[in-house]
């Protein structure tokens, strides 16, 4: 498994998961998001907007790390519920 971030203004790393690693809120929060994904998508954002659009983002764990790391980070409650532009690419 892979995850990665992408954006207009470009993409994060991809950072592989090993086999059989379970990919929990937990593990997201503390594994992937803060210590890769935040900085990539910081550095490419410059600091500025990025929206945030998977289900993962929702969770309260979540919500509640991105409020204390991202300065203007607008919770999912405010988020449009059916935008094109904000929904999660499924190649599924």
């Amino acid at each position: 498994m892979v995850s990665v971030g992408v954006s207009k203004l470009g993409s994060t790393e991809i950072h592989f998961i090993k086999p059989g690693v379970k990919v929990n809120g937990e593990y997201y929060r503390i594994n992937l998001l803060s210590q890769k994904l935040m900085q990539d998508i910081l550095w490419i954002s410059q600091g500025g907007f990025f929206s945030f659009s998977r289900t993962a983002h929702r969770a309260r764990d979540t919500v509640a790390f991105l409020e204390r790391k991202v300065v203007d980070f607008i919770p999912p409650t405010l988020w449009p519920p059916n935008s094109t532009d904000l929904s999660s690419v499924d190649y599924l």
